[in-house]
C-alpha cells in the first residue's frame, strides 16, 4: 500500500499522528507525509499523488481531482480523518469508483458518549457525592438518594445524528424512547429501538431524562423556554448538548428555584458564559465548559482504524466498515 497523508506537521498532525500511529503508517507501507508546514496545492497534490492507492485527507485538502487520479491510476480509496468526507471527493472521483471511508462514526459515537457520561453522572448525582466527600470528609446520610437510568423514558429533542447513535448506546439499558422532530423518523430505527414520535410539550412532560439535540438552524432563539421547561416533572434531568440560545438559560435558571428537577448544560449562548449566580449556585445544576466531545484521544482512534483499514483494503479487499457514499446516488453503485 502507498498512501499520501495531506495532513502539514503541526498541532493537528500530532492529534492525529502520534509516535505510536506513524510507525503504524510505515509499518503497513510505503508513506507520503505532507512536507510542507500548510495543506498542499492542487498542483502539488498531483505529484505527490503519483503511483499512490489511498489518499488520507483533513480539513483544508485539495479535492481527489480527475488530474490527480491521472497521477495516481490505481487510486482506490480515500480515507477522511474528519467527518464529511463528501467535500473531498470531486464527481470524477466518484464516476472512477474511488471508495470512501472516515471517521464520522467514531467523532458521532465519542459526542453520544459524553451524552451518556452526563446522563449517568448526573442520574447517580456523582459530581455531588464526590464534592461532599472530597472536600467536606462528608459519607453519605441514610436520606441521600440518587437514580438510575434502566427503564426511565428517554426524550430526544430533533433526531440529530449524535441522537441516533446515542439512541444505539441507550439500548442495554431498556430504557424507552421518545423523540420529537419535524423530520420522518429512519424506519428502521423505529422498528428496532421503538421510537415513538411525540410533540415537544408531552415530551417535556412525561420524561423521565430530556435531551436536547436541536441545532440553530433547525431552532427559532430559545425554542425552549418558560412554557416548555416549566412541563418538566419533579425528579427529571434535562440535558442541554443543543446550540447555545436553544434553551432559554434565564427562565430555566427561575424554574430551577424551587429545584423541581435537575439539569446539566454544556453548551451556552456565549462561552465562556458570564457568571449567573441563579445558575452557578443552584445544586441542582451542573455546568460543563462545553465538553461533551468528541474528546482529544478518538483523532488518534479515527486515524488508527483508518489506516488499518485502508491497508485491509489495498492488500486483502477487506471490508469497508466506516464507507462513505456519494450522497446524491445509490449506495450500491458507489
Amino acid at each position: 500500500m502507498k498512501i499520501l497523508v495531506s495532513c502539514p506537521k503541526g498541532k493537528t498532525f500530532d492529534s492525529f499522528f502520534d509516535t505510536q500511529n506513524c510507525r503504524l503508517a510505515e509499518s503497513l507501507g510505503e508513506v507520503v507525509w505532507n512536507p510542507f508546514a500548510v495543506n498542499f496545492s492542487p498542483e502539488k497534490a498531483v505529484r505527490l499523488i503519483e503511483g499512490c492507492d489511498v489518499y488520507m485527507t483533513t480539513w483544508g485538502a485539495p479535492p481527489l481531482s480527475a488530474e490527480m487520479l491521472e497521477a495516481a491510476p490505481n487510486l482506490k480509496l480515500l480515507a477522511h480523518l474528519g467527518g464529511d468526507a463528501q467535500p473531498f471527493m470531486s464527481d470524477a472521483a466518484w464516476d472512477a469508483g474511488v471508495k470512501v471511508i472516515s471517521g464520522e462514526t467514531l467523532l458521532l459515537r465519542s459526542v453520544a458518549e459524553g451524552s451518556i457520561a452526563y446522563i449517568l453522572s448526573s442520574l447517580r448525582k456523582i459530581p455531588e457525592y464526590s464534592s461532599r466527600l472530597k472536600y467536606k470528609n462528608e459519607w453519605r446520610h441514610s436520606w441521600d438518594t440518587n437514580q438510575g437510568l434502566v427503564g426511565k423514558t428517554v426524550g430526544i429533542v430533533n433526531y440529530s445524528d449524535v441522537a441516533a447513535m446515542l439512541v444505539r448506546l441507550l439500548s442495554p439499558f431498556g430504557v424507552n424512547i421518545m423523540v420529537y422532530d419535524d423530520d420522518p423518523l429512519p424506519k428502521g430505527d423505529v422498528r428496532k429501538y421503538k421510537l415513538v414520535r411525540s410533540e415537544l410539550n408531552h415530551i417535556f412532560s412525561q420524561c423521565d431524562v430530556i435531551c436536547v439535540y436541536t441545532p440553530k438552524n433547525r431552532s427559532g432563539y430559545h425554542m425552549i423556554g418558560s412554557n416548555q421547561l416549566s412541563l418538566i416533572k419533579k425528579g427529571a434531568l434535562l440535558v442541554d448538548v443543543s446550540s447555545g440560545g436553544v434553551v432559554n438559560h434565564r427562565s430555566l435558571a427561575i424554574i430551577l428555584m424551587n429545584r423541581r428537577f435537575f439539569a446539566l448544560l454544556d453548551v451556552y449562548e456565549k462561552e465562556p458564559p458570564e457568571y449567573d449566580k441563579m445558575l452557578f449556585l443552584n445544586e441542582n445544576v451542573t455546568l460543563m465548559p462545553h465538553m461533551a466531545g468528541p474528546t482529544p484521544d478518538t483523532r488518534l482512534l479515527i486515524a488508527k482504524t483508518l489506516l488499518l483499514e485502508s491497508a485491509g483494503f489495498i492488500e486483502k479487499g477487506g471490508r469497508l466498515n466506516h464507507r462513505v457514499y456519494r450522497k446524491s446516488g445509490d449506495a450500491e453503485n458507489n
